[in-house]
C-alpha cells in the first residue's frame, strides 16, 4: 500500500475508534479490553500520539462494520442501553460483555434476523433487492414506513 493509502487507512481506523467509543458509550478501558490493549494505548491512539498498528486497524474497521449493522437494528439513542442489558440471546449476559471479548460480529448475528413480527430497514433492503414481492403476509413498499398487511 502507498504511503497515502496507509495514512488514509490509519485515519479511517482512528475515526472508527472514536465512533465506536461514542456510539456505544465505551470507555477507553472497555475498548482496550475489546482490542486486547491497555487503556493508555487507546488514549494514545485516540489523541494521535501513537499510530494504530495494522492488525488493530483491521479489528477496529471490522468492529465499525458491525456497529453500522447494529445502528440499522436499534435507534442510536438506545443502542448504548440495549447492549448493556442482560439478554437471553447472550446466555443471560449483556451484548456488551460479548463485545468486550471481541465478539461484536457475533452480537449482530444474534440480533439478526430480527424477532418474528419486527421488520427493520435492513430486512426491507434485503426484501426490496429480491424478486419476492411479499414476506410472511407483508407487502413491502419502497421504504420502512410503508408496510401493509396483504
Amino acid at each position: 500500500m502507498s504511503d497515502n493509502g496507509d495514512v488514509k487507512a490509519a485515519d479511517h481506523a482512528q475515526a472508527a475508534l472514536r465512533d465506536l467509543m461514542t456510539r456505544l458509550g465505551l470507555s477507553q478501558i472497555e475498548v482496550g479490553e475489546m482490542l486486547g490493549v491497555s487503556a493508555a494505548t487507546i488514549n494514545r491512539w485516540d489523541n494521535h500520539s501513537a499510530a494504530i498498528p495494522m492488525v488493530e486497524q483491521s479489528l477496529i474497521v471490522a468492529a465499525e462494520s458491525s456497529l453500522q449493522r447494529l445502528r440499522m437494528l436499534f435507534r442510536a439513542e438506545l443502542l448504548g442501553a440495549v447492549i448493556r442489558r442482560p439478554a437471553d440471546l447472550f446466555a443471560g449476559e449483556s451484548a456488551l460483555q460479548w463485545i468486550l471479548r471481541g465478539r461484536i460480529a457475533d452480537v449482530v448475528d444474534r440480533y439478526e434476523p430480527p424477532l418474528p413480527g419486527i421488520v427493520t430497514e435492513a430486512t426491507l433492503q434485503q426484501i426490496n433487492n429480491s424478486t419476492t414481492p411479499s414476506l410472511n403476509g407483508l407487502r413491502v413498499e419502497a421504504n420502512f414506513h410503508s408496510i401493509r398487511a396483504q
